[in-house]
């Protein structure tokens, strides 16, 4: 298993850290844990939009959850860089949380 913190610096993001994130990959499956803010590009230094399975968030704070809606937005055949989100297709990407958050 391997894990690379992609922020970790609190509320918001600075100028070279994101607020919160963690790829976890393990046999070749990838979870991007609390996406916040600033992820994706730090994400995409070590994977690929398509290349991450799941992602768990914590819980409904936007230091833990915000970077969801730009992966989705990135990922091709999922939203094809639409402005609107269409809730059917959000079931191609597990989103684990807990229920109301």
């Amino acid at each position: 298993m391997r894990l690379t913190v992609l922020g970790g610096c609190g509320a918001w993001p600075t100028a070279v850290q994101a607020c919160s994130g963690h790829l976890v990959e393990y046999d070749g499956f990838r979870l991007l844990v609390d996406p916040d803010y600033a992820t994706l590009p730090r994400l995409l230094r070590h994977a690929t939009v398509t290349a991450v399975g799941a992602v768990p968030i914590s819980h409904g704070h936007p230091d833990h959850c915000a970077g969801f809606d730009p992966l989705l937005r990135a990922r091709p055949g999922d939203l094809g860089h639409q402005r609107r989100v269409d809730p059917a297709r959000l079931e191609r990407l597990p989103r684990l949380g807990r229920t109301g958050e």
